[in-house]
């Protein structure tokens, strides 16, 4: 039976000011080459467990681990394995310029100085960011900064990627483009995707399965499909999480025909309920 690319079970956290948070009846895990989204409502949780499985939180009680190890004891044995984008981007974008930071994480890497810079400039062109390389990254945008980050988390062939509200600020094109170069990851490397997001219609676009972190540490998990579902819309608003109408308007079109549609995708809900409408059905 394989490793799974990363476990999270039980977690208790107790923050500097005292707050706890209590995740004892919460349990994750991604196999390798999985692709997960990871939903849930603002303070729920989702960020403290991202952060205990890159090594940056030290949970009171629970077990973390990443290809088996703990991050808060071994990360820096797994840091060539894993790629990581933070929701506050700021705090991990540290090299002078764009190039300079991808170029950062492949020194362990890639000794010579020049091969380094030209994989560096590769991928910032893979996520059409090669325009603002020499730039200072804190002079970018809220969307350049994030393809940046992006750039350096996937720039070292890592085969886990680690992704908190990665969409977050990017307009339509930009989504497309980071979305390609994360599903080209996958495809040619079998790398593991937990992308960490709010935006529930955008999930069935990448993910083989959706964990919604619910209110008191409960969770629902189940393929995009099923968020469609009456089950999976319950989910979403016990979270707190807004469904997108055209998943309500898809499931009330699947409760009077007894069909499903494709997937959850946006272009296949679309056709699904155009059909509906038009047949008259």
């Amino acid at each position: 039976m394989s490793v799974p690319a990363l476990s999270v079970r039980g977690l208790r956290h107790r923050f500097p000011d005292g707050t706890v948070l209590d995740l004892s009846r919460f349990s994750l895990e991604v196999a390798a080459g999985e692709r997960v989204a990871f939903l849930g409502g603002n303070g729920a949780g989702k960020s403290t467990v991202v952060h205990a499985v890159v090594g940056l939180a030290e949970p009171e009680e629970g077990e973390v681990r990443v290809f088996g190890k703990d991050p808060g004891r071994e990360w820096p044995s797994l840091r060539a394995r894993v790629g990581v984008v933070m929701q506050h981007v700021d705090d991990q974008l540290l090299g002078l310029t764009a190039l300079d930071d991808v170029e950062l994480g492949l020194r362990a890497h890639e000794p010579k100085r020049e091969a380094r810079r030209e994989r560096a400039r590769a991928v910032l062109r893979r996520l059409g960011a090669e325009g603002f390389a020499d730039r200072v990254p804190h002079a970018l945008s809220g969307g350049e900064k994030r393809r940046v980050a992006v750039a350096g988390a996937v720039a070292h062939g890592p085969d886990l990627l680690v992704l908190d509200e990665v969409f977050g600020a990017l307009d339509l094109g930009a989504r497309d483009e980071v979305l390609g170069v994360l599903l080209e990851e996958h495809r040619t490397r079998g790398a593991a995707l937990l992308v960490v997001t709010h935006d529930v219609a955008w999930c069935p676009e990448f993910a083989d399965r959706v964990v919604v972190l619910q209110e008191g540490g409960d969770s629902w998990t189940g393929p995009p499909l099923d968020l469609v579902s009456k089950e999976g819309i319950g989910a979403l608003e016990r979270a707190g999480l807004e469904p997108p109408p055209l998943f309500l308007l898809a499931r009330e079109v699947a409760a009077e025909t007894g069909r499903l549609p494709a997937s959850a995708r946006t272009a296949d809900l679309l056709g699904f309920c155009h059909e509906h409408r038009r047949t008259g059905g």
